[in-house]
């Protein structure tokens, strides 16, 4: 069995992906790393879960977070992040008590557990 025929959705991804390659004036895939920004993780494997700046196939960089080798050479599936997204997670967090003090940080999941219903 062939590989478009046992997985239809991950073809169907690809061929999109060269599509746009193309109209970039792409001729393959290429990816350039502007600045790693911190390892959120390791698994057992030796793969790192990584927050970077990276620009793919010559388009603008965005911030990224997916698993990496140990060199660098083979990706995971990540997602991307423009300027505006990641902003509107760091403020999602914060409302979270993320990224705040050790005493502020206690305090959001004790809230919730008081039935505070806002949502963070």
């Amino acid at each position: 069995m062939e590989m478009t025929e046992r997985y239809p959705q991950e073809n169907r991804a690809f061929s999109e992906v060269n599509e746009r390659q193309q109209a970039y004036g792409q001729d393959e895939f290429s990816y350039e790393i502007k600045e790693h920004l911190g390892v959120l993780s390791t698994s057992n494997t030796g793969w790192t879960k990584e927050l970077n700046i990276i620009s793919f196939c010559g388009r603008p960089p965005r911030y990224d977070i997916r698993e990496w080798s140990k060199n660098h050479d083979k990706m995971s599936r990540g997602i991307g992040l423009s300027e505006q997204e990641a902003s509107i997670i760091c403020g999602l967090l914060k409302k979270r008590g993320l990224g705040e003090s050790g005493e502020e940080r206690a305090a959001a999941p004790a809230a919730a557990a008081a039935g505070d219903d806002t949502p963070f």
